[in-house]
């Protein structure tokens, strides 16, 4: 994941959250600023079958490169998901 997106205190400018859908839990966020290689957050994993929802919020004020999210089924055994 990256994101890159104006940093305001408290993410008030602008931010990125991720949901599950089903429960609208939060599991990631909100992220505002800048996260890339080793200060990008852990990858989300989500229970089986959920579907994720994100919530993109702007304030308009400043442009910066936004947000890149990849998403891919791994099986519950799947190390990263301990």
């Amino acid at each position: 994941m990256e994101v890159q997106l104006e940093g305001c205190e408290s993410c008030s400018c602008d931010s990125l959250t991720l949901y599950d859908a089903s429960t609208s839990s939060v599991l990631l966020g909100p992220l505002c600023g800048s996260a890339a290689g080793a200060s990008a957050p852990d990858p989300v994993c989500a229970s089986p079958g959920a579907d994720m929802e994100a919530s993109f919020v702007t304030d308009a004020t400043a442009e910066r490169k936004g947000f890149q999210v990849v998403v891919y089924e791994v099986k519950a055994t799947d190390e990263r998901c301990a």
